[in-house]
Order: C-alpha cells, then sequence, then structure tokens
C-alpha cells in the first residue's frame, strides 16, 4: 500500500520529507519584518501546515490596523533549501497580494485582491 504518513508526538513524516520538528527547527533560524511570526503544524486532515502571522495597516482604514493569520499547506520537502526557497516564494505572495490592496489610482484601490471573482487570477 505503499507508505503512510505518521503523526507521532509533532512529527509527521513521510519518507525522507522534513518532519514538523525539523521544520519548526528551521523556522527559528527565520527572520523577516518586525512583527512577523512562523509556526508549524500538522493539520488534522491535510498534513504540515505554516502559519504566518503579523499585524497590518487596514487597507480599506489606514487608521486601523488587522491580523493576518496566513495558513498554508506545505509541500513535502526533503532539503532546507527546499524549505527556505518555499518560504520566500510564499512570503513573496504574501506582499503581492498586501500591495494590490494598497495600490490606487484616484483614491481607488486598483486591483483589489478581495473583489468579486479576483480569486481566479485572470
Amino acid at each position: 500500500m505503499g507508505s503512510n504518513p505518521t503523526l507521532a508526538a509533532g512529527k509527521y513524516k513521510v519518507g525522507n520529507m522534513l518532519s514538523t520538528r525539523e521544520i519548526t527547527r528551521l523556522l527559528n533560524n527565520v527572520t523577516y519584518k518586525p512583527g512577523w511570526s512562523f509556526k508549524v503544524y500538522d493539520g488534522k486532515h491535510e498534513g504540515q501546515h505554516l502559519v504566518i502571522t503579523t499585524v497590518v495597516i487596514d487597507s480599506y482604514d489606514i487608521t486601523q490596523t488587522t491580523t493576518l493569520d496566513v495558513h498554508s499547506m506545505l509541500p513535502p520537502m526533503d532539503t532546507e533549501k527546499q524549505f527556505y526557497d518555499w518560504l520566500l516564494w510564499r512570503l513573496k505572495r504574501i506582499e503581492c497580494h498586501e500591495c494590490r490592496e494598497f495600490f490606487r489610482v484616484d483614491h481607488k484601490i486598483y486591483d483589489d485582491p478581495h473583489a468579486e471573482f479576483a480569486g481566479r487570477d485572470e
């Protein structure tokens, strides 16, 4: 039946892929912008997830702040380089999303990522 994932004491692992514990260790070496935090957990149904959390200015009301709480499924990765490359890619996607919220023309959001059908990326 092939290799089945095992989940024991926070150590989700399939084959040679990085375990949750190993990814936690790698995250301890990561710094990004002040106030940004990273956590990995074993999802109940979908395997490993990364959580990126921070407080940002609310693009709809810049006098307010909002908390980003981004949960992303982790693809299987075998090496530290693969993990760090993926994490950098994920951060760039988040920053692109934030850029789209703040870029305005004539005081209107030009490409609102929260608009109807915005998730289709067409």
